[in-house]
């Protein structure tokens, strides 16, 4: 899903404990497992009491955000990302918190939210090409038409945009998105031979995550053994993921006309098998 994770540097302007341990964490994370997970717990209890003490700080409400998207706890990431917009919506990641928005009301299944921050962002950062990027993934959704000659012009336009360093993925990516509209257009066909066009090797996705794109926009073709194909390949590549295919064990939204396909029943509760 395009929840945007976005890395953030920035802290409260505090000084003290108040944000030593959560800029620690956002920093450099420690590689050893169990000292990451201390450390993280102390940046979440380190954030919240520096809100507690002062709810207008904008930049640790959107560092709150940040982490709270770590824990795939929706509710609070786009809670703390609005506190943090109206408590400073000029804050220097404004950006990066209009996307957050944005991506945690599409994941928490409230389009029209989505749709909401996802305009204002496009409305004040025209050339950030996460912008864009959100109008094709919103005509995966219902409010939205799925135009497939709009489809295009933003794929287009998405290409110019995005900094040459991440490129070729995203354009792939914004491909993969493509194929889905085409689909809900009624263009089956096309869709398919789109989606098998922007596929890639690791030199363009070393984690292999497109293949959990596509499997969306298998759904949405209603290829179900494709889906369920391509997630099990996302899974074999991804032994450390939540293999509930969902936030927090939950089953997403993406995944809802698979629910009763004895296939995705399986992999859902074998993992990779």
């Amino acid at each position: 899903m395009p929840t945007g994770r976005c890395s953030l540097r920035t802290m409260p302007g505090r000084s003290g404990s108040e944000a030593r341990w959560g800029r620690y964490w956002l920093e450099d994370l420690p590689q050893d497992a169990t000292e990451a997970e201390s450390v993280f717990a102390a940046a979440r209890q380190d954030l919240e009491m520096a809100v507690d003490i002062d709810p207008a700080l904008a930049s640790a409400h959107s560092a709150l955000s940040h982490l709270y998207f770590q824990t795939d706890d929706l509710l609070d990431v786009v809670l703390s990302a609005r506190r943090a917009y109206d408590a400073d919506a000029y804050l220097s990641v404004a950006d990066v918190i209009l996307w957050r928005l944005y991506s945690g009301y599409y994941d928490l299944e409230q389009p029209d939210q989505a749709q909401r921050w996802c305009d204002e962002g496009r409305r004040r950062f025209p050339e950030n090409f996460r912008f864009t990027q959100c109008r094709l993934w919103l005509m995966t959704t219902d409010v939205v038409v799925a135009d497939s000659d709009e489809a295009w012009r933003l794929l287009e336009e998405l290409a110019t945009l995005v900094p040459i360093q991440d490129s070729t993925y995203q354009v792939h990516e914004a491909q993969m998105v493509v194929g889905g509209v085409l689909a809900l257009a009624g263009l089956p066909d096309s869709a398919r031979s789109v989606l098998m066009a922007a596929r890639a090797g690791r030199d363009v996705d070393p984690r292999v995550d497109l293949p959990f794109q596509e499997a969306y926009m298998r759904v949405l073709l209603g290829d179900h053994d494709e889906a369920v194909e391509l997630l099990r390949r996302w899974v074999t590549a991804h032994p450390e993921a939540d293999h509930g295919i969902g936030a927090g064990g939950d089953i997403s939204w993406w995944w809802r006309d698979l629910l009763d396909y004895p296939p995705f029943r399986e992999l859902v509760s074998g993992g990779a098998g």
